[in-house]
């Protein structure tokens, strides 16, 4: 379950050089931050079903299920993870 709150910002945040930093500004760096954030979410999401259905593939052919560890230090060592 997730749970939601609503908060009000109170925009008291000076930049470096003392500046008042803009409700907008800071608004956009919170939006940003959550963009990325979804993206990276999304990223493992597919991962790990691209996983799901490789172990599968390599059950119905060897019977057994690829070792994690062993099959990953394989393909980075081909250069094929990044």
């Amino acid at each position: 379950m997730t749970k939601v709150v609503k908060l009000a910002l109170i925009n008291n945040v000076t930049d470096k050089n003392g500046n008042k930093v803009e409700y907008y500004d800071l608004n956009k760096c919170l939006w940003d931050l959550q963009k990325e954030t979804r993206d990276l979410k999304n990223t493992v999401i597919r991962e790990c079903w691209e996983w799901y259905g490789f172990s599968n593939d390599y059950y119905k052919l060897n019977e057994e299920y690829p070792a994690e560890r062993d099959h990953l230090k394989r393909e980075k060592a081909n250069g094929t993870i990044k």
